[in-house]
């Protein structure tokens, strides 16, 4: 079996992925072998994809910050009214 994919076989496991993912998660195996069509190769692909994305689970889906809590609050965060602003820049007359 070649490593390479062509942009044919390519396009099918996307396109299947892709339908696959907006099922509930129970329904991802029956759908991708009755949308396959008896391409077992293709049916192999995308369930190693389907796999791989429920072991992610919300892997980036929210934030890191927010996992980790709200950041420290210092002037670099949280900037007060009473820190200068800069000076507006004046145009140079020619």
């Amino acid at each position: 079996m070649s490593s390479v994919l062509s942009a044919d076989l390519w396009r099918r496991i996307s396109s299947l992925l892709d339908a696959a993912l907006d099922l509930p998660p129970e329904r991802w195996e029956r759908f991708v072998a009755e949308a396959s069509n008896g391409d077992v190769d293709l049916q192999r692909r995308v369930g190693e994809l389907l796999d791989a994305a429920s072991r992610a689970g919300s892997f980036l889906e929210e934030p890191a910050m927010r996992l980790l809590g709200e950041p420290p609050r210092t002037p670099a965060h949280d900037p007060s009214p009473e820190m200068p602003r800069p000076a507006p820049r004046r145009r140079a007359s020619l």
